[in-house]
């Protein structure tokens, strides 16, 4: 799995990868804004991902690769078959 997460001019993200154990093959991948300012990030991820946010709702698709992040949240990118 290859993940790029950037923004010009910011503070890196933080970004971290989990392998689902019963799944070989199977990823999905937190990215976390600690800066005090919203922050839009480019993404380059394999496969197709989904946005899941802490506070609920529905999952979001990955909109051109672009990840929109409040200051100091967080998001999962998650493949939609492992939903």
């Amino acid at each position: 799995m290859t993940v790029t997460v950037h923004e010009a001019g910011a503070r890196a993200p933080q970004v971290a990868v989990w392998a689902h154990e019963s799944r070989p093959g199977s990823r999905c991948v937190v990215v976390a804004n600690f800066d005090d300012e919203p922050r839009t990030y480019a993404v380059a991820i394999d496969g197709p991902r989904v946005v899941l946010r802490p506070e609920g709702g529905e999952p979001e698709p990955l909109e051109a690769g672009r990840l929109a992040l409040g200051p100091r949240s967080a998001a999962v990118l998650a493949d939609p078959a492992d939903l």
